[in-house]
C-alpha cells in the first residue's frame, strides 16, 4: 500500500525464507526492513503509532490482536503464506503442520477458489429452489388425490 507521495517505496519481496524461525517482534521488524519502511510509515499504514510498532519489535509488548497482525501484514503486502507465517509466531493461534502452511495456495489460487465457489452456491440455489417447487407441485398433487380419494 505504497504512498502515493512516497517514492522511496522499495518493491523488495519478502520471501516466506526470509520470515520462518523467527519470534514475533522480530520478524514483524526484518519484514519491515526489508520492504524498507521506517516504524513510522509501518505505523501509518496500518493505522497504528510508532511507537507501539517499536514496542512490538522489540519485545516490550506481547503480540497483538491478530485483526492488528492483520493490518500490519497488509501495511507491508505480505502474501497469505507470509501472514500465517507472522501470525503463528505471534502465538495467536496453535501451529499446524509445517507441511499444511506449505501447502496454501498463491493468492491467484484463493481468488479462483472463490469464483467457483460462488458460482457452486448459485447453482446449488437455483437447484434448490427449483427442487422446492417440485416438490410443493407434487405435495399439491397428493393433497388433491387424497380429496378425491376421500368422497369415493
Amino acid at each position: 500500500m505504497p504512498d502515493e507521495h512516497d517514492e522511496r517505496w522499495p518493491k523488495h519481496d519478502v520471501r516466506a525464507t526470509d520470515l520462518k524461525g523467527l519470534a514475533f517482534g522480530p520478524m514483524l521488524r526484518r519484514a519491515r526492513t526489508i520492504r524498507g519502511l521506517t516504524q513510522a510509515q509501518l505505523a501509518s499504514r496500518a493505522g497504528l503509532h510508532r511507537t507501539f510498532v517499536g514496542r512490538v519489535e522489540n519485545g516490550k509488548y506481547r503480540a497483538p490482536k491478530l485483526s492488528t497482525i492483520q493490518r500490519m501484514a497488509r501495511a507491508l503486502e505480505l502474501t497469505p503464506k507470509q501472514t500465517i507465517l507472522l501470525i503463528l509466531a505471534s502465538g495467536r493461534t496453535r501451529q499446524p503442520l509445517q507441511s499444511e502452511l506449505m501447502l496454501l495456495p498463491p493468492l491467484e489460487g484463493l481468488a479462483e477458489i472463490e469464483v467457483i465457489c460462488t458460482t457452486l452456491l448459485s447453482t446449488v440455489q437455483a437447484l434448490t429452489y427449483d427442487l422446492e417447487v417440485r416438490l410443493r407441485s407434487l405435495l399439491l398433487e397428493v393433497q388433491e388425490f387424497r380429496v378425491l380419494a376421500s368422497e369415493f
